[in-house]
């Protein structure tokens, strides 16, 4: 595999015409060898790394089940992550973009992409405002999208949406014995989302709302950015020293966790997409034990997200056969993807918005193992 850093300055030229209001576009990637895309943070956490890793592995044992063209797998890491998407949109081989990793960071790059008709998978942004509607950001998702009429959806995903992180926080507050929740967000489009789809979920589950965080039970934070969130949690914590506290999937960092007090770190639990090592298919164990040997340690629990987009979208790219170079036949057939031969994870479908039916989570506690709910260790798809 050569796997490169690539540079600015790539012709942008594509062949074909649209029509508008369809995914029926004749944009075709030149020349017999396909480019996919792999955005990587500048500076990528522990974590993160893993999924980096894990999408590489995929590419290596599964790229032959592409036939009719060569591929490439090009690595591009720039200061803004719109910067790396656009060094995609350039490329008149590029076939896919394999997206951030961070939740709600495609919310800068989504529209850049779908602008070329460009297939974009992300392994770990869960952000539901990316595919679906949400009273808590106005015109979501077409916002996101510059050619949405023209193209439609071109993004979609493996890892469940955060609307399902939402129904498992209100199951893991329930398990912890609390029956009021107070919730906050940073203000950013993914934290408002997610906190507005878990008050929604909680006042169906019969959890009463607090007014605040002292008369609380259970505290939840939604929030892109973590150092706002160790404000708030430390905030919290001092504020109400019995209530369990529970941030979403995007506060699995190292950064998060240094930054908490030794009170807010003994009650916090992070909600995030993934499994516990006992819930793997067969399949998954074996990643899970490829992954150990090839990089020593033990794969993240985000890492498996990253294999799977991987497969997914050389899936996507093998289906239009000697047509794999048209942009839209392969984003057809990612929408369309269902219980996938090669992959890792319990049988699942990805939907005409991007979103997949697996409904698959764990928590994390500061420096822990993943925890799975009582009676959810099977995770299965939807």
């Amino acid at each position: 595999m050569a796997t490169l850093l690539a540079g600015a300055g790539i012709a942008a030229a594509l062949a074909g015409c649209t029509t508008a209001g369809t995914t029926t576009s004749q944009l075709t990637a030149t020349g017999t060898t396909l480019d996919i895309y792999l955005s990587e943070p500048v500076s990528p956490t522990p974590a993160q790394q893993d999924v980096i890793d894990a999408e590489e592995l995929a590419f290596h044992q599964l790229k032959g089940e592409v036939r009719d063209f060569g591929l490439r797998l090009i690595a591009v890491r720039r200061a803004k992550v719109s910067d790396s998407a656009r060094v995609a949109i350039q490329d008149k081989s590029a076939i896919a973009y394999l997206g951030e990793l961070a939740p709600g960071d495609t919310e800068q790059t989504a529209g850049i992409t779908n602008a070329l008709d460009l297939l974009t998978v992300s392994p770990t942004d869960n952000a539901l405002e990316l595919t679906q509607k949400t009273a808590a950001v106005p015109n979501a998702p077409a916002k996101y999208y510059e050619a949405l009429s023209t193209y439609g959806h071109t993004f979609a995903r493996v890892v469940p949406s955060a609307a399902q992180e939402a129904s498992f926080a209100v199951a893991l507050v329930r398990s912890l014995g609390a029956r009021t929740l107070y919730t906050s967000n940073d203000g950013s489009d993914y934290g408002k989302a997610i906190a507005a789809a878990l008050r929604a979920d909680a006042s169906g589950a019969s959890l009463t709302a607090s007014a605040s965080e002292s008369g609380a039970g259970a505290i939840f934070y939604g929030a892109a950015s973590p150092a706002a969130a160790v404000r708030f949690f430390n905030a919290a914590a001092a504020a109400n020293t019995t209530a369990a506290l529970i941030g979403s999937s995007s506060l699995d960092t190292p950064a998060f966790d240094a930054g908490l007090t030794a009170d807010a770190r003994a009650r916090m639990r992070v909600t995030t997409p993934g499994f516990v090592p006992r819930a793997l298919t067969s399949a998954g164990a074996a990643f899970r034990s490829t992954f150990t040997t090839d990089y020593g340690h033990a794969p993240s629990t985000e890492a498996i997200f990253g294999y799977e987009a991987m497969a997914d979208v050389l899936d996507a790219i093998a289906k239009p056969g000697t047509a794999a170079n048209n942009r839209a036949k392969v984003i057809r057939a990612f929408m369309r993807l269902k219980d996938p031969a090669h992959s890792v994870l319990p049988p699942y479908s990805i939907d005409a918005s991007g979103n997949t039916s697996l409904q698959a989570f764990v928590y994390l506690r500061p420096g822990g193992a993943p925890r799975a709910l009582a009676g959810t260790a099977r995770s299965a798809g939807g």
